[in-house]
């Protein structure tokens, strides 16, 4: 896996250094519902996984037992999934890349400021 390890969940991402600080992150519940997909910098998938017991508690609230952190591991040898990464980002435009890989701000957000009017420049 080569980072820095892009991380896709419920319309945000959130884009790691290294495998260890996104699995520090990553809530457990989101990887055991599936509500999470991950990238490396190559576009290779990767694939999460969360050990632990799952159990439908009082009026149908989910409730886990956490016996182990999450684990991340690549899911193919070769990366194939380059497009699909890239399609992940299509709502924003350079600007709100520019603050994701910056700022570090949700995906929500970076579509907004970067559909926000620009001052123009002062000329110098």
């Amino acid at each position: 896996m080569r980072p820095p390890i892009f991380v896709f969940a419920g319309g945000d991402v959130d884009i790691f250094e290294s495998v260890e600080d996104a699995v520090r992150y990553i809530e457990w519940p989101s990887v055991v519902e599936e509500r999470t997909v991950a990238y490396d910098s190559e576009g290779r998938l990767l694939k999460l996984e969360a050990p632990g017991e799952r159990a439908t508690g009082l009026l149908g609230v989910k409730a886990y037992s956490v016996s182990k952190p999450i684990t991340i591991t690549s899911a193919e040898v070769e990366p194939s999934h380059q497009d699909e990464l890239a399609s992940q980002f299509f709502p924003i435009t350079l600007y709100g890349l520019v603050l994701l890989l910056i700022e570090h701000v949700s995906l929500s957000e970076a579509a907004r400021a970067a559909a926000a009017p620009v001052a123009p420049s002062s000329p110098r």
